[in-house]
């Protein structure tokens, strides 16, 4: 048995140690701090007897479900409640509260993994559009470009700092605030819009809001305290990458598409989401391929320590 526990802690340190160095090869800080954080983690579960094991976990995953209530004595109420109810099927269960912890884990990891390969599918199999076509793209396609300047007309104070090309507020209600409305990016073919009042933006570039700012939202909005304390942004020239179902519209003053005379606008619609992305094509299938890969690896790791300790060999 022990044999087993020093075989996995080595292949969870060495993979551990792997993904902190490719993150921080790439620059990418908070999955170098989750590869040490999960690595010790799963290493803890691997060791420390079962019996305590299966207390500490009840209690952890009790302790964040206490987070939800307002009252000190109902937060306590619902640590010990949600602690008593997990320990049972701990307790009982091949495996204990590690191979609970973990299978959630790998659930997690075997649908990530299964997005991830659809999504760098999607992004490699976007087609070049037909500005000359009457036939819409019936699947998502993905271009990247520069983002072109223009005036953001809004109030917001946050917005008058900088080289702001485009800002967008998700409330958490069904409206959201998104500045301009049409946002242009210049692609090697020409003109490129997302109509940000559905498209989301998914930028790196997070920009404070200010109170006066926040309650301006909410009364804009409708919306009470689900008005978040940042603002995602665009700056003028940089990358961004747009995927979606576009639909085409006259380019009137701009550029056209491939010299033509019309330009395609993403917009989100009825079970086609569409997004940009502060990136370029490039870095999007990297980071993509990234996150999959360091899926693939802890769902591996994962249904390694639950198979030991089914089968008792730990």
């Amino acid at each position: 048995m022990q044999m087993a526990s020093w075989i996995l802690t080595g292949v969870i340190v060495a993979v551990s140690v792997a993904l902190a160095w490719i993150g921080a090869a790439m620059k990418r800080e908070l999955p170098v701090l989750q590869s040490i954080v999960f690595g010790g983690f799963i290493i803890a579960l691997v060791w420390v007897p079962r019996t305590w094991s299966d207390v500490l976990l009840a209690l952890l995953v009790g302790a964040a479900a206490a987070i939800v209530p307002d009252s000190w004595l109902w937060k306590a109420a619902v640590a010990a409640i949600v602690a008593a109810v997990l320990w049972v099927p701990m307790h009982y269960m091949p495996g204990g509260g590690a191979a609970l912890v973990l299978g959630v884990v790998l659930v997690a990891a075997f649908f990530q993994t299964r997005s991830g390969v659809r999504y760098i599918a999607m992004l490699r199999s976007a087609k070049r559009l037909d500005p000359h076509s009457h036939v819409m793209p019936k699947e998502p396609v993905a271009i990247g470009g520069k983002v072109m300047g223009g005036s953001v007309a809004t109030d917001l104070v946050c917005a008058n700092q900088g080289d702001l090309a485009a800002i967008q507020v998700r409330t958490g209600t069904a409206d959201h605030f998104a500045a301009p409305r049409l946002l242009l990016l210049e692609t090697e073919a020409g003109t490129v819009g997302v109509d940000l009042s559905s498209a989301e933006l998914r930028s790196s570039n997070l920009r404070p809001l200010p109170e006066e700012d926040r309650q301006t939202l909410r009364t804009r909005c409708g919306a009470s305290e689900q008005v978040p304390s940042v603002a995602q942004v665009l700056s003028l020239g940089s990358d961004a990458y747009v995927v979606g179902v576009p639909e085409w519209e006259a380019a009137e003053q701009l550029r056209g598409y491939r010299d033509s005379s019309r330009i395609p606008v993403f917009r989100s619609r009825p079970g086609f989401l569409a997004f940009v992305v502060d990136k370029t094509e490039r870095e999007e299938l990297l980071d993509a391929r990234w996150d999959l890969f360091r899926w693939i690896l802890w769902g591996a790791v994962s249904a390694a320590v639950v198979l030991t300790g089914w089968i008792g060999v730990r």
